[in-house]
């Protein structure tokens, strides 16, 4: 993906709070475990599967603990090459569990194993974790294809398609917006970018009022200064890519993760001010373990590259 005349960022799934032996310092944490078998599905890569299957692990462990309501978000693509079909299955189940994940106590331990003719993995999650005791503020956060107005939902994108970000909340309060670089995850490299803040905004979050409309991305729909906005499209090197955009939102300020780099020329385009994903996932446990109201949507999007 690309801001302004066109930042270039190539994301996957994501799986936040997937960070090794944090110390948390909420008195009302609890150690909890849980195992999953995960079946890999015949077109996916091994990386997703252990993604997916890390995630679904975690999920089932607080559902366990503390009980769940379950929705779904999927995408499905279907291609054409050489006169073969394929379907590319890609899918982030929000778990509205009555518990959340903070931090792992030590790295999922996943092993494989061979089931007739599928290939299942067998994971185990150890972490801490804590009740949610009261109802999330409902905000509602859309991606929105080629267009600014809520009928262009879309998660499904072709390279050099714009997008928008649709978000609306009941109460006062703060968002950013980031995209991670999943393939990075394991690296010292940058992976994760803070879309919003805009780059040459000097606001911690941005700042939103209950009951109104905001159309990110979008310099005719800013409230406050249009000139300061960075524009995205997406773009893909590969035929199919996935990706993951990090809406947080609370009701209480807060700031950004600090970034290491400011947003950098690469020929025409210019690439987001950046972090390792390291660094990200501390900023946002130690957050989230502050402050309660916090929540982060995940919206799941794919890139074609046609």
């Amino acid at each position: 993906m690309f801001h302004k005349k066109l930042s270039r960022l190539k994301i996957l799934f994501v799986i936040l709070l997937c960070i090794y032996s944090l110390t948390i310092t909420a008195d009302d944490k609890v150690a909890i475990k849980g195992t999953t078998d995960y079946v890999v599905p015949s077109q996916m890569s091994l990386l997703e599967a252990q993604m997916n299957a890390v995630k679904q692990a975690k999920v089932e462990a607080l559902a366990n603990r503390f009980g769940s309501v379950v929705s779904d978000n999927t995408s499905q693509v279907m291609t054409n090459a050489n006169g073969e079909s394929t379907n590319d299955f890609f899918s982030i189940t929000e778990e509205m569990v009555r518990g959340e994940w903070i931090a792992d106590i030590e790295a999922p331990q996943i092993t494989m194993d061979i089931r007739g003719m599928q290939q299942v993995m067998h994971v185990t999650v150890h972490g801490y974790a804590r009740e949610i005791k009261s109802a999330r503020v409902n905000i509602v956060t859309k991606p929105l294809r080629l267009g600014q107005e809520l009928r262009y939902e879309g998660y499904e994108y072709n390279n050099g398609d714009n997008i928008y970000v649709y978000f609306k909340s009941p109460v006062d309060g703060y968002v950013t917006i980031y995209l991670v670089d999943e393939t990075l995850t394991n690296t010292k490299d940058e992976s994760v970018f803070c879309l919003l803040p805009y780059q040459n905004s000097k606001e911690g979050s941005y700042y939103v009022k209950h009951d109104e409309e905001y159309v990110f991305f979008s310099p005719a729909k800013e409230r406050k200064n249009p000139g300061i906005v960075d524009e995205l499209v997406m773009t893909a090197s590969s035929p199919l890519e996935y990706n993951s955009m990090m809406v947080i939102f609370s009701p209480n300020n807060y700031s950004r993760a600090n970034t290491s780099k400011s947003q950098q020329q690469v020929g025409d385009l210019i690439v987001p001010r950046s972090l390792n994903f390291q660094d990200f996932t501390k900023w946002l446990v130690k957050y989230r373990n502050a402050d309660r109201d916090m929540q982060v949507s995940r919206i799941p999007l794919t890139i074609k590259k046609r």
